[in-house]
């Protein structure tokens, strides 16, 4: 119940707080000034609410007033039952009743919401911690500022309090002793309560309570609105010099497009609606408010865990859960709270309220029937589609302005709606609407808890380990290990760190010279399971749609594999564009081992860590209101996936992180070797692609965070460094058991990785190499039968999309595609490669067409020896017409 209260009246404070905070703090303009926009931004927002309010309290002071000299002759000269019957007679004829008294009381029961949002916020704002302003050396700490012997006393909460006691007198000037004492006791109850908070807490309630004086002060003058507004344009001139330059074609620009959008329907309907509209204005509000907390809600977040409800669970409940943070912040945040606001505002504002509602209710509606196929979603929310981490280029032009032009015309229609009269028709509208979300709802909700039941039996019906891995001690086994974006460069420092991994990964070949022909797994892993047939050039002659053509690279080689009689398992391939049904049609099964041991792995080492749950129930709703965001404002909310958190840092055991890492981690438990087939095993893990620090010098995953500092790496590379050692350290455990078991003799192990990663270095090589090649180096390591002796590095130019070849060499005799019956080869290296680097306008939904590039596609092309710039040619020019 109290969690409940939280999420619908404190919380939508104090995530405007934080998001307030976040946006401003980045313009790095000072945490002094930040604090003091928040605050300034935050009184602002709620000065309409609180005039309404003194308003009211005024009104209810003038009525008793009026009543007093009455009502005090009727409790001197009755008694009991007589004086109870006589008062109510006169308060009912005088339109009153006892409950209107609490309208006294509506600016502090309107303080108490604000400033425990406040209050949680900034006291749990970990940035702080030694985070100094002016002459207050660490804001996450109470000020001490005054210095009396051995008495440290804390100045700031003073200061607050004396400019709310002025603030207060100014405010009630006119009012009763006893009215006045209620506020003073709430003046020093925050002296008390903040004496020993966290300076920067303090400070925002100092400059919150300086605003309201300067706001009391003005109020009382002459002419208050002229001034207040002169006030506050000069100060917004003043804010707009500290702005950082790079901010301001948002501020400038943006804002004013989508100003020009509303303003025209916002006049109309303010100044020309007639009365007859009042009658049916709350009912419509009422209605549309409900509408879009069920849309953004219930009926968008219900959808994303429908269509992959194993993103979401974990390992105790089912995903249903999860849905109740989504709801009770949208009551709190879309209906709530501007209920709050409506009731108390004036009746060109309630307009103007109920117009915002509606636009935001059919712009939701038209955005999320036209936004294009985003694509894969993590299960914080993260569009893993995205290339770079935001919007930039995944829309069209085209897309784009059908997206404003929307906006622009949805407010029009509304407008001239409501100026007709069509009042039943916007409601009958509103009603089918309400309807049909809580139909779509109903049937993601009935999906859910059964595919939760399939998963809990399967996933986490007991917790034992299940054999999964069957290899062969007298026969061939064959097993790719694919690390998505694992670092090539990355493996010599490894070794070195850990020699005796040089002991166990006996027999195995290093070639650092690998090029990858995409910087992303979307295209890149086709070509890694079916070769050179399925690089991108080729993948864009064929005719077949590129969802066909990607499905058919990923089927390849473990089709291959089973047409020759091999024992054939493969585990998580990632159909990113086409779904499972594909593979029941050539006797495949795509096992699924990440998140599988989740829940062990858990309950042995990590106990009560937090597996993402937190940032999921904070972006839930956030990445509904992106959905519904007008497109050139998507990267706002969207935030490069942290969506406007302050802490970017966020510890939080990573759910992906703790999925590739148990699995790895479990591999010797789920190994028999009691085949007796030649076997092919595929096991995709995705630990290097993954984010999250661990325990050196082990690199285990403990929840705990411990660098090697013996290795300088900048943030980004040492992070992935801590992923690719644990996947070796995680593999090497692999290893050992197969030697144990004495089958790593006839056993041929390639581990490979998709492509490079962006953002980490090799010091070794050029800046220019750096961030030409690195994306493009793929990790290639490979022990073929019966190889032995010390791990070797041999620089022969190589690809990824020479798996099959390397695979299949020794294990099947001439190896034939199964798809195009070409024969297996790997001879076009020969002619260098040629990098897909980009796409200009790359979406999913390119995926249903046949083609893959067009005129602003980006290529590199390299050749031999991919560490001498000079086999390097940038922005080459591929023409498919002279292939």
């Amino acid at each position: 119940m109290l969690d409940t209260l939280y999420y619908i009246v404190i919380y939508p404070i104090q995530l405007i707080i934080e998001i307030l905070f976040n946006t401003v703090y980045y313009w790095q303009i000072g945490i002094g000034l930040t604090i003091f926009i928040v605050s300034l931004f935050v009184n602002l927002s709620s000065l309409p609410m609180f005039l309404s309010a003194y308003k009211l309290q005024k009104k209810e002071r003038d009525i008793q007033e009026k009543m007093a000299p009455k009502v005090k002759s009727i409790k001197e000269n009755f008694k009991g039952a007589e004086k109870f019957m006589i008062l109510s007679t006169y308060y009912r004829q005088n339109n009153y009743h006892p409950i209107m008294s609490l309208r006294i009381s509506l600016s502090l029961l309107l303080e108490i919401p604000f400033f425990t949002a406040a209050y949680l916020f900034f006291s749990h704002l970990d940035m702080l911690t030694g985070m100094n302003w002016w002459i207050v050396k660490d804001l996450s700490l109470p000020d001490g500022l005054l210095k009396i012997n051995n008495l440290s006393v804390n100045v700031l909460p003073i200061l607050m309090t004396i400019f709310n006691i002025i603030s207060c007198e100014i405010y009630m000037n006119g009012f009763k002793f006893k009215e006045k004492v209620q506020i003073y006791s709430l003046a020093f109850v925050f002296l008390i309560i903040l004496y020993n908070s966290p300076s920067g807490l303090v400070l925002y309630w100092t400059f919150n309570n300086l605003i309201s004086l300067i706001r009391n002060f003005i109020m009382k003058l002459k002419n208050s609105k002229k001034i207040f507004f002169i006030t506050l344009i000069i100060m917004s001139f003043l804010l707009l010099l500290k702005i950082p330059f790079y901010k301001l074609p948002f501020i400038l620009v943006n804002l004013p497009i989508l100003l020009f959008i509303f303003a025209i329907p916002v006049y109309v309907f303010i100044n020309y609606i007639k009365d007859d509209f009042l009658l049916y204005r709350t009912k419509i509000y009422v209605l549309s408010s409900i509408c879009l907390v069920l849309l953004l809600s219930l009926v968008i977040p219900s959808s994303l865990i429908a269509s992959s409800p194993l993103e979401f669970f974990s390992e105790t409940a089912s995903p249903l859960n999860l849905l109740y943070y989504p709801i009770a912040q949208g009551v709190g945040l879309l209906f709530f709270w501007p209920t709050i606001f409506y009731f108390f505002m004036s009746d060109k504002i309630k307009n103007f309220i109920l117009l915002i509602f509606l636009t935001l209710l059919f712009c939701s509606i038209f955005s999320i029937v036209t936004l294009p196929n985003i694509g894969q979603i993590s299960p914080v929310f993260v569009l893993l589609t995205l290339i770079p981490h935001n919007f930039d280029g995944f829309f069209t032009n085209k897309f784009i302005i059908i997206n404003l032009l929307g906006f622009f015309i949805i407010p029009i229609i509304l407008v001239f709606l409501i100026y007709k009269k069509k009042f039943n028709f916007i409601l009958n509208v509103i009603s089918i609407l309400i309807f049909a979300i809580l139909f779509l709802s109903f049937i993601n909700l009935y999906k859910i808890p059964k595919i939760y039941k399939e998963y809990k039996e399967s996933f986490l019906g007991n917790n034992t380990l299940n054999t999964e891995i069957h290899l062969s001690k007298n026969n061939k086994n064959v097993i790719v290990f694919l690390l998505d974006r694992s670092v090539n460069h990355f493996l010599p420092i490894i070794f070195n760190e850990k020699p005796e991994l040089k002991e166990i990964y006996t027999g195995f070949t290093y070639f650092p010279n690998t090029v990858s022909y995409y910087p992303y797994t979307i295209l890149a892993l086709p070509s890694v399971l079916g070769g050179y047939e399925y690089i991108p050039q080729f993948l864009n002659k064929r005719t077949e749609t590129l969802k066909e053509k990607i499905t058919e690279g990923l089927l390849m080689l473990p089709l291959l594999f089973k047409q020759n009689s091999w024992q054939t398992t493969i585990f998580d391939i990632p159909f990113e564009v086409n779904s499972n049904s594909i593979l029941s049609k050539y006797g495949i099964t795509n096992n699924k081992l990440l998140g599988k041991y989740n829940n062990i792995y858990k309950n042995q080492f990590l106990y009560d860590i937090d597996t993402e749950f937190s940032l999921q129930k904070r972006n839930f709703l956030l990445y509904s209101i992106m959905i519904i965001t007008p497109a050139i404002f998507k990267d706002i909310v969207y935030d490069n996936g942290d969506y406007l958190n302050i802490n970017k840092n966020l510890k939080v055991l990573n759910q992906e992180l703790l999925s590739s890492y148990s699995t790895l981690y479990f591999l010797p438990k789920i190994t028999d070797f009691d085949s007796t087939k030649n076997t092919f095993t595929f096991i995709y893990n995705l630990l290097p692609h993954t984010v999250g620090y661990l325990e050196y010098p082990k690199y285990s995953l403990t929840g705990k965070t411990v660098l090697n500092t013996n290795i300088t790496f900048d943030e980004q590379n040492s992070e992935k460094y801590h992923l690719n050692m644990a996947s070796f350290l995680l593999i090497s455990e692999f290893l050992k058991c197969l030697k144990e078991n004495n089958v790593y003799d006839n056993t041929k192990i390639i581990i490979v990785s998709d492509h490079g990663s962006i953002g980490t270095k090799n010091s070794m090589i050029s800046k220019n190499l750096n961030s030409n090649l690195i994306p493009f180096n793929p990790i290639l390591f490979v022990k073929d039968f019966n190889a032995r002796g010390e791990y070797k590095t041999d620089y022969t130019f190589m690809t990824n999309a020479d798996v099959p070849v390397i695979a299949t060499t020794n294990a099947i005799e001439n190896p034939i595609n199964p798809f195009t019956h070409n024969k297996i080869k790997n001879d076009e290296k020969n002619n260098g490669a040629i990098l897909f680097v980009e796409h200009k306008k790359w979406n999913i939904e390119h995926f249903n067409s046949s083609k893959l590039f067009d005129k602003d596609s980006l290529f590199n092309y390299v050749k031999d020896n991919v560490f001498d710039e000079g086999n390097w040619i940038l922005n080459y020019k591929y023409h498919e017409e002279k292939e």
